[in-house]
């Protein structure tokens, strides 16, 4: 690297006509100190010429160019500026990219390269460095994550499964692999030491694996986002058995209420109303003559419609009920456990006792299991056979500390089913497994979890 640096400087110096041929470090220098040169001059003591008056930024960044030891290309200040431009451009803004790469200061800089150090000696992935394939992942994943990290051990707002009918790539596997290494590094939030952190750590390395292969799947068309669907909800046999007894209800209280005020104003001899006189001829369609002896006949008659109605609903509803448990235990038994769970704790014929204190619930495990026995005896020796065989199936674990090997760590992972069904955090062991680039991290975090 540093030998063709020299020699694209030597070329360049020696002719000036020849077009300059930017390096990644050179690219990487660049957009440092233009982030430098703008945080000195929003700074309160900004750099000044001699004369008083403040300094640009472009000014303030030729020099910190120069001071990296490229004062030979002999680049002007509108030079560099159009080269961060383009680069801008092309990888996005560098106050929202770089400078999260790099670190804001010189103490993020150094504990991310400690920490780097500690993960793995391979060579050090930067968004530069990366295809443009990686970098639309990378463009996704920022949304996703900053929706699903704020809080450790919430997995409610993780919308898309990971479960999927195709098959990726080594390509598309070495893109995810590479952005996963980035966003390792370039959240600041997420650089935990896993020696240090490791509870931390491994809520990081999840967010950002679920995030990234989410931005894949729906790079790829694989998936959609959440709220770009929009589906309307069926209803249920319940749903509609339900509104039809409403309507069905509706209709005949409604024709009780008329026949009763009918009944009404007829034993008062009041008026008759335009609206009753319409409500008189639908009885007559329906009862025949209206008095108040038949008027009585059909309220009753309606009345017990209404309750045949009813409990037909009841009944129904009973059934489908069944129907639905029926088929969710055939799906998924724990739910049906769980309701009937719920419904065993509602019952306050099944209230456990609560104890206030810890001494009254030891009081009473204490009256059961310390009481004097004379037929216990603790030296017999058929005991002695007890515990050689429980030695055997079951060994005491080290005291002394010990050490996880990545390379163990990973073959047991790479044991797991593919597509089983994944935990609350909808991610699949397939993509575990795939997932190289934080075999390491986990590790360290199990052994510093468990030491």
């Amino acid at each position: 690297m540093a030998e063709n640096q020299s020699i694209s400087r030597t070329q360049w110096s020696s002719r000036q006509t020849t077009r300059l041929k930017w390096t990644t470090q050179m690219n990487s220098d660049l957009l440092e100190c233009k982030v430098k040169a703008k945080e000195m001059v929003a700074s309160q003591n900004p750099p000044r010429h001699e004369n008083g008056r403040k300094k640009s930024y472009m000014a303030i960044m030729r020099e910190l160019w120069s001071g990296r030891g490229y004062s030979d290309l002999g680049l002007s200040c509108q030079n560099l500026r159009d080269q961060a431009a383009r680069l801008e451009k092309t990888f996005g803004n560098v106050q929202g990219t770089i400078l999260k790469n790099t670190g804001v200061t010189k103490h993020r800089r150094e504990f991310a390269y400690v920490l780097r150090t500690r993960r793995s000696k391979s060579p050090v992935l930067t968004p530069m460095d990366l295809n443009p394939c990686a970098h639309e992942i990378l463009e996704g994943v920022t949304s996703i994550l900053a929706s699903i990290s704020p809080i450790i051990g919430e997995f409610g707002r993780r919308n898309i499964d990971t479960r999927i009918k195709q098959r990726p790539t080594r390509t598309d596997v070495k893109n995810i692999n590479a952005a996963i290494d980035v966003l390792m590094r370039r959240e600041v939030e997420h650089s935990i030491d896993p020696t240090t952190n490791p509870f931390g750590y491994l809520w990081m390395a999840n967010c950002i694996l679920y995030s990234v292969v989410a931005a894949f799947l729906i790079n790829k068309g694989w998936k959609k986002e959440s709220g770009i669907k929009v589906q309307t909800k069926r209803k249920t046999s319940g749903q509609t058995m339900k509104e039809a007894f409403l309507t069905q209800a509706t209709e005949l209280r409604k024709r009780i209420s008329i026949a009763t005020a009918e009944l009404d104003r007829i034993k008062k001899n009041k008026k008759i109303t335009k609206r009753g006189k319409r409500n008189r001829a639908m009885l007559e369609r329906e009862s025949g003559k209206v008095s108040a002896a038949s008027l009585v006949a059909y309220i009753e008659r309606k009345k017990s419609e209404l309750r045949r109605a009813k409990g037909g609903f009841i009944w129904k509803q009973k059934q489908e009920e069944i129907r639905s448990l029926n088929s969710k235990f055939y799906v998924d038994p724990s739910s049906v456990y769980d309701r009937f769970n719920e419904i065993i704790k509602s019952d306050p014929e099944n209230n456990k006792p609560r104890y206030m204190k810890s001494t009254e619930a030891g009081s009473y495990w204490k009256d059961l299991w310390e009481q004097p026995s004379i037929a216990t005896n603790s030296d017999a020796t058929w005991l002695e056979d007890v515990r050689c065989v429980f030695a055997e199936f079951v060994p005491v674990p080290p005291q002394e500390d010990f050490e996880l090997d990545p390379v163990k760590f990973a073959y047991v992972i790479k044991r797991k089913r593919n597509w089983s069904a994944p935990g609350p955090d909808r991610i699949v062991n397939f993509w575990w497994k795939r997932a190289e680039s934080l075999h390491k991290g986990i590790a360290a975090s199990f052994q510093a979890a468990v030491v």
